[in-house]
């Protein structure tokens, strides 16, 4: 135990736990998103969220603890024309089975983006009456979205899991392993809870949240292709397309008092003719 201890043990840890938290925000918003197309108060929103992050946290554990699986994702993958990520490879052949979980992970995501937009414009086109918020939910529903959610949770385990053995010794260090992936789950319920008031604030925040599903989607699908990004520069793309938003809307704002102030002026001159 006292080799578990060590001042390098410890800053490994935090280290991973940084990384891992940034790796797995695309994670929450997508788990966001899933539980929203539930339509559930606020409050049972929240916690249903923090629930699947906890539970995609278990599942993240469960395959490092059954590494044996996942290790045959890194195997060559086959030679199969019919493989979608093969079509667009520069280098087919050094696919992995891990290439094509990303792929269908990223159609997935792309496909949940489109979804959720096309069922907000039909709400907001139908009134308010026909909002989904509240509404009865049957039992099917659920059952669909709780398999929506872990289906997604295996590919971005798969990802996560990898990512943890480039920085740790499975044989030696599975405990550290371990504690880092419940501390990331446990930040990521918290972080979600400013994140997730803030994509449901209004509508053009929300269409802003599909915007980056479909960047996170298109990542995986390149990821599963043989062309890496970065998670760095997937980051950056996001922040510049929030960047981009809050500048136009300051404009939209500046133009808005403009027209104000110069409606208050010509109302002034007509009072003073």
């Amino acid at each position: 135990m006292e080799s578990f201890f060590t001042l390098k043990a410890l800053s490994a840890m935090g280290i991973a736990v940084a990384l891992m938290s940034a790796l797995n925000i695309d994670n929450g918003v997508v788990v966001d998103m899933q539980v929203s197309s539930l339509g559930l108060k606020p409050k049972q929103h929240v916690i249903w969220r923090s629930i699947a992050l906890i539970v995609s946290g278990l599942m993240r554990a469960l395959m490092l603890m059954l590494i044996g699986l996942i290790s045959v994702l890194e195997h060559p993958q086959a030679n199969w024309w019919f493989l979608p990520n093969r079509w667009f490879a520069e280098k087919p052949e050094e696919l992995t089975w891990h290439s094509l979980l990303l792929f269908a992970g990223g159609l997935i995501v792309i496909y949940m983006a489109v979804r959720e937009y096309w069922k907000k414009y039909l709400e907001e086109l139908r009134g308010d009456i026909h909002k989904t918020v509240n509404r009865q939910l049957s039992p099917m529903r659920v059952i669909g979205v709780a398999a929506s959610i872990i289906g997604v949770g295996l590919i971005f385990s798969a990802d996560s899991v990898f990512t943890l053995l480039s920085l740790f010794d499975l044989e030696h260090q599975l405990p550290h392993m371990l504690i880092v992936i419940g501390i990331t789950s446990v930040v990521m319920v918290f972080a979600m809870v400013p994140l997730g008031k803030i994509i449901h604030r209004n509508l053009h925040i929300q269409v802003q949240m599909y915007m980056i599903l479909g960047l996170i989607g298109f990542k995986l699908l390149s990821d599963g292709c043989g062309h890496e990004i970065p998670n760095s520069l997937l980051m950056a793309g996001i922040g510049l397309l929030i960047l981009t938003d809050w500048l136009q809307a300051r404009l939209v704002k500046a133009d808005s008092l403009g027209n104000e102030r110069q409606k208050a002026l010509n109302t002034s001159a007509v009072a003073e003719s």
